[in-house]
């Protein structure tokens, strides 16, 4: 497998960004050279005035936990390819289940 992490790319978790949003997005804004702006916390109003696409719809529902794992449910699907996903699973130090 080879090392993911390349200069000029900024990882961040799904969870760690419902977890702490601004120290996040924060270091995200960061990365990109730009400055902190506290409108980047009403992504969910403005999601919701435009909400044109399924994806809209979820923002529009703000960050949670509710998706989270949600992947398990098409295990059986997967089965062939989760070897193969198995090595980047433990890299990223998600739990292997």
């Amino acid at each position: 497998m080879d090392d993911p992490s390349h200069d000029g790319l900024c990882d961040i978790r799904h969870e760690t960004l419902v977890d702490d949003f601004e120290g996040e997005t924060r270091e995200v804004l960061n990365f990109l050279g730009l400055g902190w702006d506290p409108a980047v916390w009403d992504f969910p109003r403005r999601a919701r005035a435009r909400a044109r696409t399924p994806s809209d719809e979820q923002l529009a529902g703000g960050l949670s936990r509710e998706g989270m794992g949600q992947w398990r449910r098409y295990r059986n699907a997967m089965a062939p390819v989760l070897p193969l996903l198995r090595p980047w699973v433990e890299y990223y130090g998600y739990p292997v289940d």
